[in-house]
């Protein structure tokens, strides 16, 4: 959704000279940002309960392979949908984005 609200501003850049790959290497990288920040918290809330629920005496085990597994899986989507998106940014005619 990032990609789609600001494909003005991505407009903006290809006027001023960015170049498309510069603007594919910003773009994966708002991407691994975005789905590692949301790992982060989802992994956090995930040892959060695990600690809660370890006091209160139910029984919680999380081997290494599901974090892993977890933070490839997520960054497998977030590219896989950063790449849908990102045939619009390069499609993108500069000068349209100025005639609105």
């Amino acid at each position: 959704m990032f990609i789609l609200y600001n494909l003005r501003y991505f407009g903006a850049l290809k006027a001023m000279g960015a170049s498309n790959g510069s603007l594919v290497r910003m773009i994966f990288l708002q991407t691994l940002v975005a789905g590692l920040i949301a790992y982060g918290i989802g992994l956090g809330g995930a040892c959060l309960s695990g600690l809660t629920f370890s006091r209160i005496g139910l029984a919680f085990q999380m081997p290494w392979q599901i974090p892993v597994g977890g933070v490839l899986s997520i960054l497998f989507c977030c590219f896989v949908v950063a790449l849908l998106s990102l045939a619009r940014v390069l499609r993108l005619e500069p000068a349209v984005v100025f005639m609105s």
